[in-house]
């Protein structure tokens, strides 16, 4: 996913995902949000599927 922060002179600021806008009226609410956003898409995630067998094995244990 592609993420960047343009200065749009109209709207103020905006926040680009691919190809969803989300627009913020000034520059250091939309660093924010694009700093946010790339840190929850590079955290770990767990599938449930992995839950699942997880729990399954913990179970036989």
């Amino acid at each position: 996913m592609q993420i960047s922060v343009n200065h749009v002179p109209e709207t103020g600021w905006v926040v680009q995902l691919d190809a969803c806008a989300i627009p913020f009226r000034c520059q250091a609410s939309a660093e924010q949000f694009a700093r946010l956003l790339r840190q929850r898409l590079e955290a770990p995630h767990v599938l449930p599927e992995q839950r699942r067998s997880d729990r399954s094995a913990e179970q036989a244990a």
